[in-house]
């Protein structure tokens, strides 16, 4: 199953609402979390752009970045 999880800060979706929604394109949220001590909401998603992820396994966490000309890019982050 391709899953990932992200985050998108609240004053970025009240701001900048057609860049979150070209970030969400494609994606089947299984998951949103509002964390108030963060002014966050995390995300678990299923989306092509994500790497396939054995059943029971951590679900890998990625970057959002987003280019001047709207491109959407989700970096896996490192673990430790």
């Amino acid at each position: 199953m391709k899953v990932g999880a992200f985050t998108i800060q609240c004053d970025f979706i009240d701001n900048k609402p057609k860049i979150v929604r070209k970030v969400l394109e494609g994606c089947i949220v299984t998951r949103a979390e509002m964390i108030h001590h963060k002014n966050e909401i995390a995300y678990i998603a299923l989306a092509e752009h994500f790497e396939d992820v054995p059943m029971g396994c951590q679900v890998p966490e990625y970057d959002i970045e987003v280019s001047a000309h709207g491109k959407v890019d989700f970096i896996k982050k490192e673990t430790a």
